[in-house]
């Protein structure tokens, strides 16, 4: 029984093609200078965000022109 399921399960796997390498990217903003105090004291507050389909992922979102979009997988 074992050896029915690894030959049915070999032709599944595609040895001869290397694996895809995910690669990781850390996104560092350096700091602006510092702005001069604004001119009233006034803060606002965001309590709910929702984010479109197309960037809710954890991918990276190529812009491709003004109205297509792609996703990358493996960055």
């Amino acid at each position: 029984m074992l050896s029915i399921v690894l030959l049915l399960t070999a032709g599944c796997v595609d040895l001869s093609r290397p694996a895809l390498a995910k690669h990781y990217y850390l996104l560092d903003a350096a700091p602006k200078p510092a702005d001069p105090p604004p001119a009233h004291d006034v803060a606002i507050r965001v309590t709910g965000i929702e984010v479109s389909a197309p960037f809710s992922e954890r991918t990276l979102v190529y812009r491709l022109d003004q109205a297509r979009y792609e996703a990358d997988f493996y960055n």
